[in-house]
């Protein structure tokens, strides 16, 4: 059975035979789906692997992947003939007579008029997509931050972020310090200014990933992958599959940012 590579991001789908919405007493709405038999999950780019779970699996490891926040998730339904797509929060599922219950929170007045008007109606040919999360080459779940893809100027501080996907993600002056980067992939990832005090990122990829201005003192960089075409601090590009030297990093240099117009 294939496993989830170390540090990929998974995309879960699913289908489902029939359901509806219903409006709970609170006003809330709520998703009941038949025939859910299994889950399909698959890997984010640059991965490309593929498997199944059934839904008793995803349940049992909802509370992991989705620590931080809960997905966003989108569904497409057929109603009287007509197709339909809204997108929701999913809350966490849970298992009712066969049948998968989640919580609906709609992100937009206008998904919110879509769920309405779908309330207590007879839905089929369900398919349901849920958004993605990451994990560590020990296959814990180290999902992004809520705040991704743009976590400019975030505290992100003493994160876990081990094996986590940060591909295309801007932490443009973010604060870093003792986050624990160690085995995350970073391509086209954007660390401008970002403070990285004290940050482990031992086995981390880093690959045309800017980090003009940024702050490494006192991290852990020993086995990190450069890749190619990085920015190091310094606004100079390392050598070819060769790390940041310590003058690039602004680890051996007197001047600040300011002087090196950096800041």
């Amino acid at each position: 059975m294939a496993k989830p590579p170390a540090g990929s991001s998974l995309l879960f789908g699913a289908l489902a035979d029939s359901g509806h919405i219903k409006q709970r007493k609170n006003g809330s709405y709520q998703m009941v789906l038949k025939g859910v038999d299994e889950i399909d999950w698959f890997t984010d780019r640059p991965d490309r692997v593929e498997g199944t779970w059934k839904p008793q699996k995803l349940l049992r490891k909802w509370d992991k992947l989705f620590a931080s926040s809960e997905p966003n998730a989108q569904a497409t339904v057929e109603v009287e003939d007509q197709r339909e797509l809204f997108t929701f929060e999913m809350l966490k599922p849970k298992m009712e007579s066969g049948k998968m219950v989640f919580g609906v929170k709609p992100l937009s007045d206008s998904s919110k008029d879509k769920i309405t008007g779908l309330k207590n109606m007879e839905m089929s040919d369900i398919s349901l997509f849920i958004d993605s999360v990451s994990i560590d080459f020990r296959n814990r779940i180290y999902p992004r931050p809520p705040c991704f893809p743009d976590c400019r100027g975030e505290d992100l501080s003493g994160m876990q972020f081990q094996g986590t996907n940060l591909v295309y993600g801007n932490f443009t002056d973010a604060k870093l310090v003792g986050a624990n980067l160690r085995d995350s992939i970073m391509v086209k990832t954007n660390l401008t200014g970002a403070n990285l005090t004290g940050a482990n990122l031992h086995g981390a990829k880093l690959n045309q990933v800017n980090l003009t201005g940024a702050n490494f003192k006192d991290a852990k960089l020993n086995a990190v992958d450069w890749e190619i075409d990085s920015i190091c601090p310094d606004g100079t590009k390392h050598a070819f599959l060769k790390p940041c030297t310590d003058e690039q990093l602004l680890l051996q240099s007197p001047c600040t940012a300011d002087q090196l117009n950096l800041a």
